[in-house]
């Protein structure tokens, strides 16, 4: 836990010095980088708990709050404008030819 704080600490001081270095407001340097994201994970890790919770049968019940809590954060993510649609295609594309 302390590890995660420290790097967390680390970035947000390194995406904050940066963001004046650069002159860019105090919010798109957090906001792009560490507010989406992490917006994203808890909405997924909520859908995919709540279904969780919901499914009695274990084995199903993990595989459908995964499909589900994936889905909602792929889609927060797309919604939200922080990956597009064609970086996703092209992703595909890279590892099916691989």
């Amino acid at each position: 836990v302390a590890l995660a704080i420290a790097n967390l600490v680390s970035a947000l001081w390194f995406a904050f010095r940066l963001g004046r270095a650069r002159g860019w407001p105090l919010g798109r340097a957090l906001w792009e980088p560490f507010v989406v994201p992490t917006l994203a994970a808890v909405l997924g890790s909520f859908a995919g708990g709540r279904l969780d919770d919901a499914i009695a049968a274990p084995w199903w019940s993990v595989i459908a709050a995964g499909a589900v809590a994936s889905a909602v954060t792929l889609a927060a993510l797309l919604l939200l404008r922080h990956v597009r649609w064609h970086e996703l295609v092209s992703l595909a594309r890279r590892g099916a030819a691989a």
